[in-house]
């Protein structure tokens, strides 16, 4: 409890950083832009003229705040298309259903939910990150590889659902590790509800269960599938264009960060770019290795999650403050991982 409480003043800290220095308003996290000239029209209809512009065309958070005004999609005429790509961002839905109460709330309240969200999610993760730590014989203190997580902290400050996910993901090991097949499913559910490509770790723990066991992994391991697949068939009839499999951020495998390599190597001022894209995929290489050598709950959770950038195209790859967001939960659960193959008998029995 006492790294959860470090956990939640390190989200508190991120939030108070940055609303005290844009005059304590919400908004800035949510991050409309000034350039994106459609969506700000629609942010000063709603939060009046005064809501904070980012100099850019902004961030996630504001097709988070336009989804939270109608989660459920009741009215997407009036909502959903202002959404940039409606399927991709429609499918992460728990994030804004929460902010605002499944659609109860107004839109100044759903911008505070936001920050709040954020912070509590900083704090549970670090928590269940912790636990996940101790049972597999390291430090309690490890848990803060989630609350120091920069991808983490920049999810934060977009209003991103990435604190969430990981979250629920972390949450869903622990319970999981602890032979709690059905609310660790529920963990992993709400991973995926929160985004998407958390799927992959419901995939990832039931071929290291039946690894394990040698037989079908518990039934519980279907309701994220279940989940998402339900929420994916309701929005193919609210959605005007359906649902689509949106493919534009995809490449050949290693193709993506080849492609980001050359831009970075002939641009000088991309040098934090280059050292932290060859770290995350060293990073990567890693997990996948260790997940082979010594499989566990954890290691399996994310496996998925760190082949996905193998395969996404160079601009994921391009700035860190992408690839950073993306590999988030690999980057955390490789801290804790590679601390506890120090004794792999120990971390063989997660």
């Amino acid at each position: 409890m006492w790294v959860a409480m470090v956990g939640l003043i390190i989200g508190l800290a991120v939030a108070l950083a940055i609303l005290s220095s844009n005059a304590w308003d919400p908004t800035s996290l949510v991050r409309f832009g000034a350039g994106d000239v459609e969506r700000r029209v629609y942010a000063e209809h709603w939060l009046g003229p005064g809501v904070w512009l980012a100099p850019d065309m902004g961030h996630d958070g504001k097709f988070f705040f336009i989804q939270a005004m109608d989660p459920f999609f009741a009215e997407p005429d009036q909502h959903a298309v202002f959404l940039d790509r409606p399927t991709y961002r429609a499918r992460r839905m728990l994030y804004p259903t929460l902010a605002s109460l499944g659609g109860l709330l107004g839109p100044q309240a759903i911008v505070w939910n936001f920050v709040i969200l954020n912070v509590l999610g900083m704090a549970a993760g670090t928590y269940f990150t912790s636990r996940v730590a101790t049972e597999l014989g390291r430090s309690a203190w490890l848990g803060l590889a989630f609350a120091l997580n920069p991808g983490l902290i920049f999810e934060f400050i977009v209003d991103g659902s990435g604190v969430l996910a990981a979250a629920f993901l972390m949450a869903a090991v622990f319970l999981l590790i602890r032979g709690s097949h059905w609310w660790g499913a529920m963990g992993l559910a709400a991973a995926a509800l929160a985004r998407e490509t958390m799927i992959l770790a419901a995939v990832g723990v039931g071929l290291f269960l039946v690894w394990k066991h040698r037989r079908l992994p518990p039934i519980a391991l279907a309701l994220p599938f279940l989940v998402l697949g339900g929420w994916t068939l309701y929005l193919s009839g609210r959605l005007s264009e359906g649902v689509r499999e949106d493919l534009v951020g995809f490449d050949l495998p290693f193709a993506g960060f080849a492609k980001a390599m050359g831009r970075w190597l002939a641009n000088p001022a991309m040098t934090i770019d280059l050292a932290l894209g060859i770290l995350l995929m060293t990073i990567v290489l890693l997990v996948l290795s260790l997940t082979f050598k010594a499989p566990s709950v954890l290691a399996s959770s994310v496996v998925g999650l760190a082949l996905l950038p193998l395969v996404t195209s160079e601009y994921t790859w391009l700035s860190f403050f992408d690839s950073l967001r993306i590999l988030a939960p690999v980057v955390t659960a490789f801290l804790v991982l590679w601390r506890s193959m120090r004794k792999p008998s120990v971390a063989r029995s997660g």
